[in-house]
């Protein structure tokens, strides 16, 4: 059977749709197995701050059928792309983290009814959430789809994860399961003699518990207190005062359970929140299933396509577009990486292709199999190469600063604290600059100062960014891929050039070059010419917050 062949007439449930992933999934599908019989969307509604309300289908038409990823269909349909996909897309207003996905008992039967292919894209994936965030959206959500593909008629689930899921310890990452959770907590309590809840749901129930205490916690007298003080010093008014209380308690409560789930995670042998919690949904797929037909897709770092959509199609910012942002307008003069490691990027369409090989040979097969995506086992990238690559292009194509070409620095790469102490110190003259302009009112001075904040903004954002990655950019893992090659061997030729994943067909240099830094300048900074100023290219050098401010099942998976 092949891949077309197998979805041919099929009924798809995919969560995550809207999101980076999810988009070009159905862009695939749409193109290359345009004879599905219908694709469901999971898309939960959206209220804002003003309280208005968009619905699933709403956010359908408004959000995802406008999105570049349908450029080549909307050419090919013209005025009928919108009625046509229609057809074949339909929206299901849902909420992951509800036990029965938010559908009415109706709904929920009908649905297992009908849908003989269901994708879990979706997942919560910042990489230090507040913890009970990413564990409803990852760990808990995992426990509900898996319910729900459990009660379907005949059906095949495909749960996407990540590589990185194998925690903290270097080298080779074999492609298959994980040990149970029962057995690494045994094998945790002989190796360090620390005792961990002996089972998946003690743990689970355990940090349940802890985000309770935390949630009570920012209300009790002490905090209160402190919280009424800072907000009196700001001299505001009685209904200023009520306002900023609020705001220093949700600052107060997010810093607290973000710092909770990294010190739970780094205690457990993981980076960071993000991987422990999807291993968490991982064990949840692995313990409920039963004998339902499972494939386990884990990528490594997805990042803008190699062809499909079109060469470059990036949705927003991921791993290395803030730091490539960064040192393309000079703020970025230095990296604490080791640059010899490997790291391991894929792009998003080869994500995507061996998502749907992988859906068709689990329906042959059966049982549950685990496939990496990754490429640093036979197309290995080394970090050096990467600033080699982008050192050259901004050489070539520099952006600009008041209309001047701004200079790319030759990294020296420090390590961590040392690289922080720099920027610490770096920031603090910038505040100080910020401070001096301030107090003159010439508009010269006044616009200064706003270039200043402007980029005092972004180095901020670089340093969350660091922080965070700087694990991934000093150890070296070695994810084994001989499960994905061995799909991508089982299909015909014609198949092979319609769903490519050949990671050895991949020329990193000219990728780097010609198609992802091209890709971030079209479709997150929205220049079409290469070269911006401040005045225009800041714009997308938003805040981490900012940048992840979309909802657990809206988000893609890294």
């Amino acid at each position: 059977m092949s891949i077309t062949d197998f979805f041919r007439g099929k009924v798809l449930l995919i969560t995550g749709g809207t999101a980076f992933l999810g988009q070009p999934l159905i862009a695939k599908i749409l193109t290359a197995i345009p004879d599905v019989e219908k694709i469901y969307l999971l898309i939960r509604s959206r209220t804002d701050a003003s309280g208005k309300r968009t619905s699933a289908q709403e956010r359908l038409e408004n959000e995802l059928l406008t999105s570049d990823v349908f450029a080549t269909l909307r050419r090919q349909h013209a005025e009928n792309f919108d009625t046509w996909a229609l057809q074949k897309l339909a929206a299901v207003e849902g909420d992951l983290t509800d036990e029965r996905l938010g559908f009415s008992d109706a709904d929920y039967q009908r649905l297992q009814n009908e849908v003989q292919v269901f994708i879990n894209v979706a997942g919560l994936v910042d990489f230090d959430p507040p913890f009970d965030d990413s564990l409803w959206g990852n760990a808990l959500a995992a426990k509900h789809v898996v319910n729900f593909a459990k009660g379907c008629r005949d059906v095949v689930f495909l749960h996407v994860s990540t590589a990185y899921v194998c925690g903290d310890k270097p080298g080779p990452v074999p492609e298959e399961l994980p040990p149970p959770y029962e057995q690494y907590a045994a094998d945790y309590r002989e190796q360090t003699g620390v005792a961990l809840p002996e089972t998946l749901s003690e743990e689970i129930e355990g940090l349940l518990t802890l985000s309770g205490v935390i949630r009570a916690e920012v209300d009790s007298p002490e905090n209160l207190a402190r919280f009424q003080r800072e907000a009196e010093q700001k001299k505001a008014t009685r209904k200023g005062i009520d306002a900023q209380i609020e705001e220093l308690k949700a600052e107060w409560l997010e810093n607290r359970l973000v710092e909770a789930g990294l010190e739970h995670a780094r205690s457990r042998g993981w980076n960071d929140t993000y991987t422990y919690m999807k291993f968490l949904a991982e064990q949840m797929v692995m313990e409920l299933r039963g004998e339902l037909p499972t494939a386990i897709v884990r990528p490594s770092i997805i990042e803008s396509s190699l062809a499909e959509p079109e060469p470059g199609w990036l949705g927003k910012f991921r791993m290395s577009e803030p730091l490539i942002v960064g040192f393309g307008k000079g703020r970025l003069p230095d990296f604490p990486a080791d640059p010899d490691i490997i790291l391991d990027i894929i792009p998003v369409d080869f994500v995507v292709n061996a998502m749907l090989a992988a859906a068709e040979a689990t329906a042959r097969r059966g049982g549950i199999e685990v496939y990496h995506v990754a490429t640093g086992t036979l197309n290995p990238l080394y970090f050096r190469g990467i600033f080699e690559a982008t050192y050259e292009y901004f050489v070539k194509y520099p952006m600009l600063e008041d209309g001047k070409p701004i200079p790319v620095p030759i990294w020296q790469y420090p390590s961590l604290e040392e690289f922080q102490r720099k920027l610490d110190s770096r920031m603090r003259l910038a505040n100080l600059a910020v401070y001096i302009l301030g107090i003159f009112p010439m508009r010269a001075a006044k616009r200064k100062r706003r270039q200043l904040v402007l980029k005092l903004s972004g180095i901020k954002a670089l340093l969350h960014y660091i922080r965070i990655y700087a694990p991934y950019t000093r150890t070296n893992f070695e994810f084994e891929t001989q499960k994905m090659q061995g799909l991508y061997k089982a299909l015909s030729p014609t198949e092979q050039q319609r769903f490519n994943f050949d990671i050895s067909q991949i020329h990193w240099k000219r990728y780097f070059q010609e198609i992802h830094i091209p890709g971030i300048k079209k479709h997150v900074l929205k220049l079409e010419d290469g070269a911006a100023d401040d005045s225009e290219d800041d714009r997308a050098q938003t805040s981490p917050t900012q940048q992840e401010q979309a909802g657990s099942q809206d988000k893609s998976e890294a």
